[in-house]
């Protein structure tokens, strides 16, 4: 508390001379130094506000694998725009360049084409490819990871800026079975397939077969056949539990008494 008393009594002995013209220009500087705090306050929230704006608006472009409508053992490489704002100029930079494999006795691994660049991806648009096959690449010797630049350019309220992305594609947390879910894919598969039935069918030779049914006399049937075992069976259990007769006893030469005369 030492120094702050010294300051009070420096700054009194300083301002007790002062008239009404120095109090008067004093308070016309803290006016001023006020008013400078407050500008430069608001254009600190004004910046800060651009700058919460400008990352809502703008294009989000990640790159992964995800399964295939086709097949869940298949793995697309895919290329989306999670972003609110449109993305030009998308170009994609692969360390080691993506290979796919191919059946066993037909070759080498074959290149993932990719295109040389995406001209503008719009908000949740995507573009898409075959990559390969999850057991397929589980049992083969291709690299496991992927690094990935993106590299993309937004349009800003008056300007343009370049942006890039760094992600890493790993394989291996995908080879682990998942689970198969069916869809508009497996839908019209199955619909060519009645389709094919149904196209089979006609007046003469393969005809439709109709199979019709008389449940009730069918039913009666059945319950007179059931009723029948069901009467063997007790017949069965009592001849089971029935004592057999002893035959008659007869004594032997040991057992026999002779009476003599």
């Amino acid at each position: 508390m030492g120094w702050v008393g010294e300051m009070w009594r420096w700054v009194s002995s300083r301002v007790a001379d002062w008239t009404a013209e120095d109090w008067s220009s004093a308070a016309e500087v803290m006016t001023a130094l006020i008013a400078f705090a407050a500008v430069v306050f608001a254009w600190s929230q004004v910046r800060e506000a651009r700058r919460t704006r400008e990352a809502q608006a703008q294009p989000y472009v990640v790159v992964l694998l995800e399964p295939s409508a086709a097949s869940g053992i298949l793995m697309d490489l895919v290329v989306r725009n999670y972003g609110t704002t449109a993305a030009r100029d998308v170009r994609l930079e692969f360390d080691p360049s993506p290979m796919r494999t191919v059946p066993p006795g037909q070759g080498e691994p074959q290149p993932v084409w990719l295109p040389e660049m995406i001209s503008i991806l719009a908000p949740g648009q995507e573009w898409r490819t075959f990559w390969d096959s999850r057991k397929a690449r589980h049992d083969s010797t291709l690299p496991r990871q992927h690094r990935v630049s993106v590299k993309y350019r937004m349009s800003l309220t008056r300007r343009t800026k370049d942006v890039t992305e760094d992600i890493l594609l790993d394989w291996g947390v995908h080879y682990q079975s998942g689970v198969v879910v069916y869809g508009i894919h497996h839908a019209a598969k199955a619909l060519r397939g009645i389709e094919g039935s149904l196209s089979s069918w006609h007046e003469t030779g393969a005809g439709l077969r109709v199979v019709v049914r008389d449940g009730d006399r069918k039913d009666k049937r059945r319950k007179k056949e059931y009723a029948r075992m069901r009467r063997e069976m007790a017949r069965e259990r009592a001849a089971a539990v029935r004592p057999e007769a002893e035959p008659p006893f007869t004594p032997n030469g040991d057992d026999a008494v002779t009476e003599s005369s």
